[in-house]
């Protein structure tokens, strides 16, 4: 299969590139993305100069945690999913968009199993880690504990592969910020905590 990518980080792409039977080509822009004689396309990282997606029957995959797809006006042809690190690598994937047979052998090429979501910022698990991470900081600010012991606490009474700190630094503080914000346009309880907003130099 080939598959045409835009705005790829190196982490990314050595994911993509372990997947068999897969040609990639690199695109610098929208442009000359779509110009690539491709069975599907990625586009990671979204954002808003990344938005004049064509209408096509090709799937093209948007990586974008923080906007729904009706935020962003897409097109039918394509599929939102998580590229956070650390989400990535899962065999499953969270989604939301309209399943063809294209999108389906899309995901079977990639080995993942797509689950299909509402179309709503973060999905599902990003959401409440975000709430998670949040929450965290706010604890840290008001002295309860430190980063290091919060981690730890989370790790071993919930069974997380991370502690609240630790997912943060994997994913990218203003990963998290910039859907928290998202959020909290319609529900005040994720306004981002001020120490996040500190730590993200906003």
């Amino acid at each position: 299969m080939k598959i045409a990518v835009l705005n790829g980080e190196p982490w990314q792409m050595d994911f993509l590139k372990n997947i068999s039977d897969t040609e990639l080509i690199t695109a610098q822009n929208t442009e000359m993305l779509f110009a690539q004689k491709a069975n599907a396309f990625i586009i990671f990282n979204i954002t808003q100069e990344y938005l004049n997606i064509k209408e096509d029957n090709l799937p093209v995959l948007l990586g974008c945690v923080c906007k729904s797809n009706k935020e962003m006006n897409v097109a039918a042809n394509v599929i939102r999913f998580n590229d956070w690190n650390g989400f990535l690598e899962k065999t499953k994937w969270e989604i939301s968009g309209e399943t063809t047979p294209g999108i389906l052998n899309l995901f079977h090429h990639l080995g993942k199993e797509p689950i299909f979501c509402s179309d709503v910022p973060g999905f599902i698990s990003a959401r409440i880690i975000a709430l998670i991470i949040n929450e965290a900081y706010i604890a840290l600010a008001e002295g309860v504990s430190t980063k290091g012991e919060i981690d730890i606490a989370m790790r071993l009474g919930t069974n997380y592969p991370y502690g609240p700190f630790e997912w943060c630094e994997k994913i990218g503080r203003k990963n998290i910020y910039f859907l928290l914000s998202n959020l909290s346009n319609s529900d005040e309880r994720y306004l981002p905590a001020p120490l996040l907003v500190k730590e993200c130099n906003l």
